[in-house]
């Protein structure tokens, strides 16, 4: 490696753990600003999948991404550390992204009546895009190598891999827009039934946030093709803790508004559950099949 291969080497690697401390800083913030959230709505609600997979999406990220990132900047890390740093991250990058994914499908399903049908295209989906992907990320974690670093104290973790993550990527953005679509169409039904505040934040919720997922999947996408060694990766952290964000932030308003009586729910003799959306002014009803 020439000098200045060296030196372009070293000024993306501290690049990136800029963007990354970055990542953790937004993580770590947005726990301390949501926290209140967490303990009055979910702590005390009764356990389901959904907190569950609240739960996991919520503190997964702190281990990956904090575990990472110690590795990267921390002076004087075994070969063997750093190898199973690198291979544990994109592992449990793709569970905390599936999770999150899960969850904020679960959110478009019950804005789609609980539709059967509608839960066996988001199943079918979601195996067609997420296997492909796992079989992807397994085959980038297999050819994860360690490097000797020439400088160990400026960058003690340097890792050689084949660059394929762009195919896990795309299939998630195919996720993202098949569930994006149902959203849409589901919101736009709900809030021509009722314009409640409750329909308004679960419609921006679902399409807002799948705009800002689907395109940063898509910017990762286009980095991992095009740029250096260094910055192809720069924003895989950004996008795993945006990810575990906005899904745990759609609970959070599901849950607040639920509480603030937009919602509210009655059974009729037929054994149907109706979810009534409130409105100071006028009230709508949807039925919904159990």
């Amino acid at each position: 490696m020439s000098a200045a291969d060296l030196v372009a080497t070293l000024v993306r690697a501290k690049n990136a753990n800029f963007v990354h401390v970055s990542s953790a800083t937004i993580l770590y913030l947005d726990y301390l600003l949501t926290f209140d959230w967490e303990v009055s709505l979910i702590w005390d609600s009764p356990w389901s999948a959904v907190k569950v997979l609240f739960l996991l999406t919520r503190y997964i990220p702190f281990m990956d991404v904090t575990t990472t990132l110690y590795y990267q900047i921390t002076p004087g890390v075994s070969p063997t550390s750093c190898v199973i740093s690198g291979r544990l991250a994109p592992a449990s990058i793709t569970v905390g992204i599936i999770l999150a994914e899960t969850l904020l499908a679960i959110r478009t399903w019950s804005l789609c009546r609980c539709s059967t049908m509608i839960a066996l295209v988001f199943i079918a989906t979601g195996l067609g895009c997420f296997i492909p992907a796992i079989i992807a990320v397994k085959d980038y974690i297999k050819t994860i190598q360690y490097l000797p670093s020439p400088v160990p104290t400026v960058l003690p973790c340097l890792l050689t891999k084949r660059d394929n993550l762009y195919i896990a990527y795309a299939l998630v953005l195919a996720f993202e827009a098949v569930i994006l679509g149902f959203t849409a169409v589901a919101g736009v039904a709900a809030y021509r039934q009722s314009k409640s505040h409750f329909v308004k934040v679960v419609f921006k919720d679902g399409v807002l946030y799948y705009v800002y997922l689907g395109a940063l999947s898509l910017v990762n996408i286009i980095m991992i093709l095009l740029l250096p060694t260094g910055y192809d990766y720069l924003l895989v952290f950004m996008h795993r803790v945006l990810h575990s964000i906005l899904a745990c932030r759609v609970i959070f308003h599901l849950r607040a508004e639920g509480n603030r009586g937009w919602i509210s729910t009655t059974e009729n003799k037929a054994g149907s559950t109706s979810i009534n959306f409130n409105h100071p002014t006028e009230d709508s009803t949807i039925t919904t099949t159990p």
